[in-house]
């Protein structure tokens, strides 16, 4: 149970961090 949660937790963080470093950039 616990590593499935981590597993959607990672799959949720690390497209979202890419959203974030894409706008970040886009401001720039």
């Amino acid at each position: 149970m616990m590593e499935i949660a981590i597993k959607r937790n990672e799959a949720i963080r690390i497209p979202l961090h890419n959203v974030l470093t894409y706008l970040m950039l886009d401001w720039d």
